[in-house]
């Protein structure tokens, strides 16, 4: 029954950026459950320099961080890196 079918595993590669580890954990683990390979980052800065490093499929944010918030980041990385969702 294709209603019933699971979601299929390797459908990209999530980084996902917060400073709070159990937060970002817990986001890593979801994300990981719905097929993606995740990377995680502590801040904006360490964020920057994995996009640089490694080509990523999905970022999610948290909004208020040390330094650069979660807004800046997404435009930057819009601006940037035009292909991450």
């Amino acid at each position: 029954d294709e209603e019933h079918q699971p979601i299929s595993q390797g459908v990209g590669i999530a980084l996902v950026v917060d400073d709070e580890e159990l937060v970002r954990l817990s986001t890593a683990e979801m994300l990981e459950g719905l097929g993606y390979e995740t990377i995680e980052a502590s801040s904006a800065d360490v964020a920057l320099k994995v996009l640089e490093e490694r080509s990523i499929d999905l970022l999610v944010t948290d909004h208020l961080m040390p330094g650069m918030t979660g807004t800046d980041l997404a435009k930057s990385v819009s601006d940037r890196f035009p292909s991450v969702k």
